[in-house]
């Protein structure tokens, strides 16, 4: 038992661990001529036909380079047509097992001096190999162990069958040519690993408890020695990464993601430890093998790829933040777990997009087709629901003119795996502070988020990599709003440090006045920006302050006064003021926004017949942007999606114009699902579609009492909306609506928003991001809010407070508002919920005529300890819902 030889496969130099007792004595019987077929190289699930086996004298073998170039060919056989090939590569060349079986070495592992034996089938076809290296294992094979292994009445399983299954699982880990091998549908031209079956069956193994104790430790030593060779030395990964790049030299590495070895990374130390190999490997693909990766995952491992693959490196992920900020350095673990974890997420939006285009190019089978139920049946999981016709009042089957409806309606597909499944639990609970990743970003990103195709392409060394918001579609929205904070903050900072550069510098010219000990006397605004306004007065002061501010003071850090007011502004006053602001602002009497879309749809939109100016939509995108960038909790406000889609530049689809005009959306929705009457000829369906609907590419619409027409294309008025052109109508008039028709009004807001949210983070950030950050949570889940509380004065456990408590818990929504916007100044939870909020009670003496008070820019309530629960409700309604205005005391 010598060390094995080092066998060469394609381009990759790989020692395999298992080699054959005699090995030319088993070339002659595992070699066998292959009966000719007539099989199109595309169809997929042909099967092949079993080989016949040959018993003569050993022929020679093929050489790595032929089986590599794919023009390997049996030469002992001069009958064969000389075009004719085999499958040269490794899991296309061990499909189907022969009947006989073989007695292999397994030279690493080893207990104490004696070599581990395994019995496998060699599945070689004729031409690829003669050496008894090429052996696998199925999913069948593995279930009828795992069958013969569950104890039976009366009768306990044979010892032999365990240490079957664990010589066979030993050298499948333990070489890569082999897992690379295993686990496969049989019968397919190309291979594609069965891994829903495959995840059933390592379920049922460790679920009976046959993997445990010593034979658990086997298989991880096997996994990992089969890692090494895998892996080679990674030594010199930063300049030349391992040739691994063809879908049967990485299928193996997917395949192992599947077992339950690395599947607890975040609880057990080993698992842990073979995960960072693994992802370490798979981080150090060429971009070849990471296309192969993905491929694989689509096209064999959708069905787990949520519960296992997602889960599994995502836990890992967790575990290495976690433990990098125990250690306060975050090694290549965790930057080699999040590019892996972006690689499944790329596969997922891939497999989306791709779904999406078969049902637009009418490629999956549709209504009365055999396969049709079948078909949707399987998608189910991924298929979106439209609108039911109880909702409706049309039902719209998913295949019914699917190029028409899918292009213009955009309904449609669902990811496998919902995007808050990638999201790393570690950051939403603070495990990383906000100012590290500041921090890295500045130092590694250099301010500059490179695009997710980027991403893919970059080394896992590249220190552009080493920032978590390089992942951001990895990151919770709450860590993303905390790291926007800090830079809000950073910039502000910068601007307080340019206007003492510029003070110090007019005092050194004698153009600033210098006061007793060289002191400096410094304005508060030069500081600031300080907004002076009267609180009945509150909007036509704004307006008039924020067009006379210079574009440097919008930059500063906010000051609000209240004239005639004593309070000072340590936050809560500027919360209560864009509160209040928005209160005005953000209604229908404002003549800012569309009446009849907010009687509909409930929510504010552009009103295209606006009597204002494009000034006021400026300033309204301005006062939207100073909320942001002054880190307030979110704004009352009802906008759409759409709106923050459209200020991050996203694309919209049907279901954004269906939120702003739904009844519109629904006679588009008619539209489309029409069809004309069975056996109806050509001719006259079109004519009866014409006659029905009377339509053509011409827009009327209201404008300051007079009706415009507007052509939806060049010369529309003349062109009817036909059956062939009735998606292109929906898709024009839908982007009429929510973009042309409000161009006026929407560009000058988006100036006015972008002329203070302008950073790298910000221009980062998707349209469902910036709707958390802008309008923060409406949900007010009053138990979240009491995690985050602290006590001064208080016993968390007392029955005081658990009463306390409980009356909050009785209130309605518009109480549990008020509640919030007496103690924090706003009503509304920032990002992450109301746990953020930190809320601080302080006992304020027994007094029973004081009620309770608050200090808004600590989020702090003084709170009276009452004689009992009847007076404590009385009081705090009573200071909720008369509560307005600061005074000091």
């Amino acid at each position: 038992g010598g060390a094995p030889p080092a066998t060469t496969f394609g381009s990759t130099g790989t020692s395999l661990a298992m080699v054959a007792e005699d090995e030319q004595s088993l070339a002659g019987w595992t070699e066998a001529t292959q009966e000719p077929m007539d099989v199109d190289d595309d169809d997929e699930d042909v099967p092949l036909k079993r080989a016949n086996a040959y018993h003569g004298p050993p022929r020679p073998r093929t050489a790595p380079s032929a089986i590599a170039s794919g023009h390997t060919k049996n030469s002992d056989d001069t009958s064969k047509d000389p075009e004719e090939t085999f499958p040269q590569t490794l899991a296309g060349g061990c499909m189907h097992p022969l009947s006989k079986e073989i007695k292999l070495k397994l030279t690493t592992i080893c207990e104490g001096s004696s070599t581990l034996e395994t019995l496998l089938r060699p599945v070689a076809w004729p031409g690829v190999c003669a050496s008894a290296q090429f052996a696998g294992l199925d999913v069948p094979m593995l279930a009828h162990m795992v069958e013969n292994l569950r104890p039976k009445p009366n009768s306990l399983p044979s010892p032999d069958l365990k240490e079957e299954l664990r010589r066979s699982m030993c050298a499948v880990l333990a070489n890569p040519a082999l897992l690379n091998a295993s686990f496969c549908f049989p019968g397919l031209r190309r291979p594609r690993v069965d891994a829903l079956g495959l995840v059933k069956v390592f379920s049922q193994l460790w679920d009976m408890g046959v993997i445990a104790g010593r034979l658990e430790v086997q298989l991880r030593e096997a996994a990992a020695a089969g890692l090494h060779r895998w892996a080679g030395s990674s030594s010199g990964w930063d300049d030349s990464p391992p040739p691994l790049w063809h879908r049967d030299q990485v299928r193996g590495l997917a395949t192992l993601l599947l077992c339950p070895l690395v599947s607890q990374a975040d609880s057990s130390p080993q698992a842990y430890a073979l995960m960072e190999v693994v992802v370490s490997l798979f981080a150090a693909l060429p971009g070849d093998g990471r296309t192969a990766l993905v491929s694989i995952i689509i096209d064999d491992m959708v069905p787990v790829l949520r519960c296992v693959l997602v889960a599994n490196i995502r836990r890992f992920c967790d575990a290495a933040i976690r433990k990098g900020a125990q250690l306060r350095r975050m090694g290549n673990a965790v930057w080699n777990g999040l590019l892996v974890l972006d690689l499944l997420a790329f596969a997922n939006q891939s497999f989306q997009d791709n779904l999406r285009s078969e049902l637009a190019s009418g490629l999956l089978p549709t209504e009365g087709h055999a396969d049709f139920s079948r078909t949707l049946s399987g998608l189910a999981p991924m298929l979106s629901r439209t609108r039911s016709a109880s909702a409706t009042g049309v039902n719209t089957p998913i295949a019914r003119d699917q190029a028409a409806t899918i292009k213009s309606v955009h309904t449609a597909v669902a990811a496998p795996v919902p995007a808050s499944d990638f999201q790393l639990q570690a950051l939403a609970e603070d495990v990383v502070p906000p100012e590290v990743e500041f921090a890295l970003f500045m130092q590694n990103a250099q301010t500059r988020i490179p695009s997710r195709a980027e991403v893919l392409k970059l080394r896992p060394h590249d220190e552009r990599l080493h920032s978590f918001m390089v992942h951001r579609h990895l990151l919770p929205a709450s860590f993303v709003r905390r790291v926007l904070q800090r830079e809000n903050l950073y910039r502000q900072h910068m601007r307080q440090q340019e206007s003492l550069q510029d003070l110090l510098h007019a005092a050194m010219a004698g153009q600033a006045t210098i006061g007793p000990g060289g002191q400096v006397n410094v304005d508060p605004s030069q500081m600031f920006f300080i907004l002076s306004v009267r609180r009945e007065h509150l909007l036509e002061d704004t307006m008039q302050v924020l067009q006379q501010a210079a574009p440097a003071d919008l930059q500063r850090q906010i000051k609000i006064s209240f004239q005639g007011e004593e309070g000072q502004d340590a936050g809560g006053v500027s919360r209560e003021f864009f509160r209040l602001l928005g209160e005005q602002l953000f209604s229908l009497q404002s003549q800012l926004f569309d009446p009849q879309v907010a009687e509909e749809a409930r929510v504010l939109w552009f009103d295209a017949a606006s009597p204002r100016d494009s000034c006021d939509f400026w300033l309204v995108g301005v006062i939207v942007g100073l909320a942001v960038y002054n880190n307030l909790p979110g704004l009352d406000v009802c906008f759409p999606t759409a709106t923050f889609k459209k200020l991050t530049g996203e694309p919209l689809n049907f279901e954004d114009f269906e939120e702003v005009h739904p009844a519109l959306s629904s006679s588009f929705r008619t539209l489309l699902a029409w069809e004309p009457p069975a056996g109806l000829p050509a001719m006259e369906a079109a004519s009866l579609f014409e006659n029905t609907f009377c339509l053509d590419f011409e827009v009327s619409h209201e404008m300051h009492g007079e009706t415009q027409t507007i052509e939806l294309k060049e010369g529309g008025k003349d062109v009817p909306v036909t059956l062939e052109n009735r998606a292109e109508f929906v898709r024009l008039y839908c982007n009429w609506a929510m973009d042309t028709s409000i161009a006026r009004q929407f560009e000058p807001f988006k100036k006015g928003f972008s002329r203070i949210c302008d950073s790298p983070l910000f221009h980062a950030l998707s349209g469902a991001e910036l709707t958390q950050i802008v309008l923060g949570e409406s949900d007010l889940q009053l138990e979240a809010l009491r995690q985050g509380t602290r006590y001064e004065g208080f016993q968390e456990d007392s029955e005081y407070i658990q009463g306390f408590w409980e009356i909050l818990n009785s209130y309605e929504l518009e109480q549990r508002r008020r509640f919030l916007a007496f103690t924090t100044g706003s009503n509304r939870a920032p990002v992450g919920g109301l746990r953020e909020i930190q809320l601080l009670i302080q006992r304020n003496g027994n007094d029973d005529q004081r009620l309770p008070q608050a200090h808004t820019c600590f989020n702090t309530l003084l709170l009276p300890e009452y004689a009992s629960l009847e007076r404590l409700s009385e009081a705090l309604l009573t200071a909720i819902e008369n509560s307005e205005g600061f005074g000091l005391e």
